[in-house]
């Protein structure tokens, strides 16, 4: 969804409204499929093929999260709002660094991490970016300097 989410953000021809293609449904609905099916149906009736879809679906992770990177590097000139320009590249480098950081974490470990200990790590990151975000936007209206009336 991220990397939907920063097609339609960052259009390659700012005057042209973005479209949602064909295919980029098809890869949604491909790596959606393939991630309830490793949810509900491989990992818990233990099938060997629960390791090779989480591969996929880390992998995958890894792809679009840089493709997003790309795509905001590819339009950063078309947006001549400085500021706007700046959050748009934080936000879309923090969560694919985010995303990138967290699959390959998931890769080293293996599966070795206790859940709850993943699910506390990510919830503290998600929350980290969250509050950065968050900021960076206070700060490019004006709010945090005061200057709202």
């Amino acid at each position: 969804m991220f990397w939907l989410f920063t097609r339609a953000l960052l259009n390659d021809a700012p005057d042209e409204k973005f479209v949602l293609r064909p295919w980029y449904l098809a890869v949604w609905s491909l790596l959606a499929a393939l991630g309830v099916l490793n949810c509900l149906v491989f990992v818990p009736r233990q099938l060997s093929i629960s390791a090779p879809a989480g591969l996929v679906l880390t992998l995958a992770t890894v792809l679009l999260a840089a493709l997003s990177v790309a795509q905001s590097l590819a339009t950063w000139r078309a947006d001549l709002v400085e500021g706007r320009r700046r959050l748009r590249m934080l936000i879309v480098a923090a969560t694919a660094g985010y995303s990138i950081v967290m699959a390959l974490a998931a890769l080293a470990s293996e599966g070795g991490v206790p859940a709850a200990l993943s699910s506390t790590t990510n919830a503290c990151g998600l929350a980290i970016l969250s509050l950065l975000i968050a900021w960076q936007l206070l700060h490019v209206t004006g709010l945090a300097s005061g200057s709202c009336t």
